[in-house]
Order: structure tokens, then C-alpha cells, then sequence
């Protein structure tokens, strides 16, 4: 694939990948970091601490998907697992909406 860029910073939000004739933006989410119901979790030390910062990482995220697709770009967020799991779904996810063929 071609015509992508990494980490554009005058994207907002700054998207892992963004494909500016296609206008998708791409995110990969750590488990972790952004609350994946199926792999993340809260670390019990300091627990109140994570919980806010995983909401509030979960905020920014919603505001980032409202403020892209207000202007018109989708917005594709992948989970690290499924990156781990089924690259080649992935792949074949972002070639259908860029229409690479």
C-alpha cells in the first residue's frame, strides 16, 4: 500500500496511520492503555489511579473519533490483540476502506 503517512501531526489526534486520498485515519490501541474488555486490566496497586487514567484515555479517544468524523474522515481503531491475532484481517480491513486492491 502507498500513499499513507505515519504519526501525522497535523491530524488531529494523531493517528498511528493516515491515508489523506482515502481520508482514513487508523489508530492501534494498546490493551492495556485504552481498556480492551477482553485482554486489559487494572493493576491492583494503585488502582484508583489506572481507573482514571484508562477513562480518561477512553475520553480522549471519543473526542478524537467525534472531532475526525466531523470532518469527514473515518476512523479505524484496531485493538493490539487483533494486530497479534489476525494481522492479515487488518490488512485486508484497511485495504477495503482505502480501496487498494
Amino acid at each position: 500500500m502507498t500513499g499513507w503517512k505515519v504519526h501525522p501531526i497535523k491530524v488531529y489526534g494523531n493517528p498511528d496511520f493516515y491515508f489523506p486520498g482515502a481520508r482514513v485515519a487508523i489508530f492501534t490501541d494498546g490493551c492495556f492503555w485504552h481498556g480492551c474488555l477482553k485482554c486489559g486490566h487494572i493493576p491492583r496497586t494503585n488502582e484508583a489511579f489506572w481507573e482514571e487514567k484508562i477513562r480518561t484515555n477512553q475520553c480522549r479517544d471519543a473526542n478524537v473519533n467525534d472531532t475526525l468524523m466531523s470532518q469527514n474522515i473515518k476512523v479505524v481503531r484496531f485493538w493490539e490483540h487483533e494486530l497479534v491475532e489476525d494481522i492479515q484481517g487488518v490488512v485486508d480491513q484497511i485495504r477495503r476502506l482505502v480501496k487498494v486492491e
